[in-house]
């Protein structure tokens, strides 16, 4: 028994080995073009597949300002955080920071400017930085839009900051992603003489309201910020994507004024004047009802540059397109911006979409130069 063992496995050792055969060259090129056209099927899908969680990644943050937003609302009277309410604390301590006084500017609730709505809503849920330029960063840092990737090169403040040395190097500091449209943070022009609404700093300080310009591309005569005032909350923007301050050369910097004029780092004119830093285009620009897009911002202290000028759309409308690659002409904008309403609901808007004029104006605005904007409406149009 053992011999037969012995010779079944003596006999299956001498088995010929299996034959193996060498590829050529030209299965070895047919091998090579079947995996780069498979790859040239899946890095496409692979890419819109990152874009796409960016894009919820993005979706998530506002959701939280969404939830934050009527937290603080509920609690403070239907009013909206911003320049005229919650950046009425800043104004209150202007004297102390003129006279150079930085640790004025330091409480982890107090707004890191006047036009900050990020701190007050964000202030029931995170424990936030004291020091104001940690704070600033914070808000910019922790809430940063993952399609936005772009550093600041240089910060720009048009006001006296007395802690400016402590914010550092510019370039460590990550772009702004979201703004709110700043005509829903301006009182309308019925209250320009009233004291400001918040009653805590009433009536001492003798500071009043920021209302809307008179030359203003909208004007709003009856509106004061607060929820119940906007109108439709699911027909009004309260934040949405967006980059502000991109200069000519490249040179991208940001507002770190704590009391800015106009819009300052947190907020923006709005998708439908064509002028909008954020969002506005290259004057001469077709607009999409084929009327000419006239209007213009202004020019940047220093560098004589438009700011109405395209560059920051492709910052701003930043999903489905590379970031930023600026489109200066509103047909070539091929990216798309998620907008958080007041309701909470949150939409991603392509360019045309959001050109829609009612979503960055109050109820009873009144256009007063139709051919600034990017959709076509009658002068005198009151929006509802």
């Amino acid at each position: 028994m053992s011999t037969t063992k012995l010779e079944l496995r003596g006999h299956r050792s001498a088995a010929p080995a299996r034959m193996q055969r060498a590829l050529n060259l030209t299965e070895v090129l047919i091998v090579i073009a079947v995996i780069l056209l498979l790859l040239s099927i899946l890095l496409p899908s692979f890419s819109g597949a990152r874009a796409q969680a960016r894009a919820v990644v993005c979706g998530q943050h506002l959701r939280q300002f969404g939830n934050g937003l009527h937290i603080y609302t509920a609690e403070n009277r239907d009013w909206l955080p911003g320049l005229n309410t919650t950046g009425a604390a800043l104004n209150a301590k202007r004297r102390l920071i003129g006279g150079g006084n930085a640790t004025a500017l330091d409480s982890p609730k107090l707004p890191v400017q006047t036009f900050d709505w990020m701190t007050p809503i964000l202030a029931y849920a995170l424990e936030l930085p004291a020091v104001r330029a940690e704070r600033f960063k914070f808000l910019l840092s922790r809430f940063r839009c993952p399609g936005q990737m772009n550093t600041n090169t240089s910060l720009y403040c048009d006001t006296d900051a007395p802690d400016m040395d402590l914010f550092g190097p510019a370039p460590t500091w990550p772009a702004v992603s979201y703004l709110m449209p700043g005509p829903f943070q301006y009182t309308g022009q019925k209250y320009r003489d009233r004291p400001l609404c918040r009653d805590e700093v009433m009536p001492a300080q003798s500071i009043y309201t920021k209302a809307m310009y008179e030359g203003w591309e909208v004007l709003v005569n009856d509106y004061q910020p607060r929820l119940d005032r906007v109108g439709p909350p699911a027909r009004k923007i309260f934040v949405a994507d967006g980059t502000r301050y991109l200069r000519a050369n490249d040179i991208l910097d940001f507002d770190v004024a704590p009391i800015p004029d106009f819009f300052g780092a947190f907020s923006d004119p709005g998708g439908w004047w064509s002028g909008a830093r954020a969002y506005g285009v290259r004057p001469g620009s077709m607009a999409w009802d084929g009327i000419l897009a006239t209007g213009q911002y202004g020019r940047h202290p220093g560098d004589g540059t438009e700011r109405g000028d395209g560059e920051n759309l492709g910052l701003s409308y930043r999903h489905g397109r590379q970031s930023g690659v600026p489109s200066g002409d509103v047909h070539d904008n091929k990216g798309t911006l998620n907008a958080l309403f007041f309701d909470s609901h949150i939409e991603r808007l392509n360019d045309r979409q959001s050109r829609k004029i009612g979503y960055w104006y109050p109820k009873g605005g009144l256009v007063q130069t139709p051919a600034e904007g990017m959709s076509s409406v009658a002068e005198g149009y009151v929006i509802p």
